[in-house]
């Protein structure tokens, strides 16, 4: 479970996991001898633009900034609509701005290899003078989009926090309740 060859690193190539071979590349990865059934081919997901990347961080900084503040809890479903309906469309983020990040680990790339055959460590080198990555959001006030989702994070946090400290009291309820077994027995 833990230790030398428990993990096994592998690269993967969108284009063979979403297409018709997609369930054999999975079946190979974990060992599996069993059919998984039939798939059919996906168009690869496209990545956010660099501009929605920059939106909803800024945006997951402020829900967590108000969560602790307001005991609220946001369901992770919401959230994740919530930073959906701020995102785009626009370029993706380059790989090319990566090229420091790049730097840093692609000496450590040969070592993962000799150690993981399956993963491939030949990846496309980054132009160095390409200039760096940097968040771009044009305008956006992350604040007043909080403000507007203000009510809905409420409504839908409330009946997520009165679900969840209903399930903890019952929890503590259902242990301090005798067992009536146990009782049975006591007579």
């Amino acid at each position: 479970m833990f230790g030398p060859g428990s993990v096994d690193l592998r690269s993967v190539d969108g284009d063979r996991l979403f297409g018709r071979d997609g369930v054999e590349k999975i079946r190979a990865a974990f060992g599996l001898d069993m059919s998984l059934g039939p798939s059919t081919p996906e168009d690869v997901p496209h990545l956010p633009s660099a501009e929605s990347l920059a939106r909803g961080h800024q945006l997951n900084a402020l829900f967590l900034q108000l969560l602790p503040k307001r005991k609220r809890v946001l369901p992770r479903q919401l959230w994740m609509e919530l930073v959906s309906e701020v995102s785009i469309e626009g370029p993706s983020a380059s790989r090319e701005g990566l090229g420091t990040i790049d730097d840093r680990f692609r000496s450590d790339l040969g070592e993962l290899a000799d150690v993981h055959p399956a993963f491939d460590c030949d990846l496309p080198v980054l132009d160095p003078d390409a200039p760096n990555w940097a968040e771009v959001a044009r305008g956006f006030q992350a604040l007043q989009y909080l403000l507007n989702f203000l009510y809905r994070i409420g409504r839908t946090g409330k009946q997520a926090y009165r679900h969840r400290t209903a399930e903890l009291r019952w929890d503590r309820i259902d242990r301090r309740r005798p067992n009536p077994s146990a009782r049975c027995r006591r007579r």
